[in-house]
C-alpha cells in the first residue's frame, strides 16, 4: 500500500512539473563578444543593464552597458583595476566596487567618480 502511494505521489508530482512549463525561465545563451572576465551584472529596468569585467592579463577593467535588454553591450571607458560588483539604487545612481576603490555614477553611467577606500588587497 505504501509503495503504491509513493508511486502515485511521484507520478502526480512529475505531471505537475511537466504541465507547469509557463513558470520556467527562458534563458538564451549569448556570446559576450569580449575576452574579459565578466563578474557582475545589474539591470535597472527591462532594457538597461550594466556588467563589470576585466582583462585577465592586465587586471584593468571596464563596465559594459546595454540599453536594449542585453542584445548589444557597449564598453564604458574607465580607469580602474578589476571591477567586481555593480549595483544601482535607481536608474541614475550606481556603484562599482573593486579592491580598494569604489566608482559612483549619478548620470546612468555617463561619468564616474572614484573613491579610494584607504586600503588595497593584494594576492
Amino acid at each position: 500500500m505504501k509503495t503504491k502511494f509513493t508511486i502515485f505521489a511521484l507520478l502526480t508530482f512529475a505531471l505537475f512539473i511537466l504541465s507547469n512549463n509557463e513558470s520556467t525561465a527562458q534563458w538564451v545563451q549569448q556570446n559576450s563578444g569580449t575576452t574579459y572576465n565578466l563578474e557582475s551584472v545589474f539591470f535597472t529596468d527591462d532594457n538597461t543593464g550594466y556588467c563589470t569585467g576585466f582583462n585577465p592579463n592586465t587586471y584593468m577593467g571596464t563596465i559594459f552597458k546595454t540599453t536594449n535588454g542585453g542584445n548589444t553591450w557597449d564598453s564604458l571607458l574607465i580607469s580602474m583595476g578589476a571591477p567586481y560588483v555593480v549595483f544601482f539604487t535607481d536608474a541614475s545612481t550606481g556603484y562599482v566596487g573593486s579592491y580598494g576603490s569604489v566608482l559612483k555614477t549619478t548620470d546612468a553611467g555617463s561619468t564616474w567618480t572614484g573613491y579610494q577606500l584607504g586600503y588595497e588587497v593584494t594576492f
